[in-house]
């Protein structure tokens, strides 16, 4: 079997499931040993409810390196990423799911791809089977991220890749607070390409992103890539100023005229009604652009108190049982 050259890392994030990381560990190693001469698998631990080290001591079968990232608090997955990430040091990287819904056999076709000129390369299903109310969210967000972004995000992407040193390095140098991950890959621009795979080869054992996670994503990437807001509150504005224009009118043709803009005959003290819809419909907008103002001025607050976008509690390394201790995160 050809064995292949380059320094490979995995990056993933440990989910509440201690039976399946230790399957993960085991399956992702011995994939990596037959076909990869240098490897490293680095696993960011973002809160779990159970004892990783206790889990993982008596592990007999490693291989080589491998890192737990302790985080000191539990963190949105799309920072929590980025720990792995920062301390990357492979040629290429693949970022994963350790609940082995990303199908290890996967990693050296993912390898192969990228050597055909391609930085980066992920993950595509050739259907996304979600409940009916979350796929009309979902091709809800991926229509506004499509008409009004730069990006060109594919709706049965997954979070499944390999990335080049290079497009890494890109992708590294946007520290945004709010993430989202798959628009920042899109935005660096690397030569991008795809695996199409049966949506059946996923695991069932993938947990269900819950509607709360999916919101908070989707506000990152829509304050982060999208204009919709802008475009959203111009048109806002265009309405309420048309709206305007015909309530002065119809109001001077009742006060001078005797009948209104539809050519009903009216009296000028009938402007109550017209009042109380009016200044309701009003309220109503300034909510709206309210609203959008607030979302943008948090995205806004966030950047400004450039805090880390994650950190470190421990390093562990389990080839050797040694451990060393981080206060803080890499330079942001």
């Amino acid at each position: 079997m050809k064995m292949y050259n380059s320094f490979i890392t995995i990056v993933g994030i440990i989910t509440h499931d201690e039976f399946l990381l230790k399957s993960f560990i085991s399956k992702t190693q011995n994939i990596l040993k037959e076909n990869f001469e240098d490897f490293e698998i680095i696993l960011i631990n973002n809160g779990v409810i159970f004892d990783v080290d206790s889990t993982l001591k008596d592990l007999k079968y490693i291989q080589q390196d491998i890192r737990i990232l302790n985080l000191s608090t539990s963190i949105d997955l799309n920072n929590a990423i980025v720990a792995g990430l920062d301390n990357a040091n492979g040629d290429y990287v693949i970022v994963m799911d350790t609940d082995l819904s990303d199908d290890p056999d996967m990693i050296t076709e993912l390898y192969k791809k990228a050597q055909e000129n391609h930085d980066i390369v992920y993950i595509r299903l050739k259907e996304r089977k979600l409940p009916f109310v979350k796929m009309l969210l979902f091709r809800l967000f991926y229509y506004i991220m499509r008409k009004y972004s730069n990006l060109q995000i594919d709706l049965n992407m997954s979070d499944y890749r390999i990335i080049s040193r290079r497009a890494l390095n890109a992708v590294l140098q946007v520290r945004d607070k709010l993430r989202y991950m798959k628009g920042i890959y899109s935005f660096v621009g690397y030569k991008t390409s795809y695996i199409e795979i049966d949506s059946s080869l996923q695991s069932v054992s993938k947990k269900p992103t819950s509607y709360t996670q999916l919101f908070r994503t989707a506000i990152s990437a829509i304050t982060s890539f999208a204009d919709i807001a802008n475009k959203l509150l111009f048109y806002i504005f265009c309405g309420s100023l048309i709206f305007c224009a015909f309530a002065i009118v119809n109001a001077l043709l009742v006060k001078l005229k005797g009948f209104d803009i539809f050519g009903n005959p009216a009296v000028q003290v009938q402007g109550w009604t017209f009042m109380m819809v009016f200044l309701s419909i009003m309220f109503t907008i300034n909510s709206v652009i309210l609203y959008l103002f607030s979302i943008f001025l948090f995205s806004i607050n966030q950047e400004i108190k450039d805090r880390p976008l994650y950190i470190l509690e421990s390093i562990k390394r389990l080839q050797d049982s040694k451990s060393s201790t981080n206060d803080g995160s890499p330079p942001n």
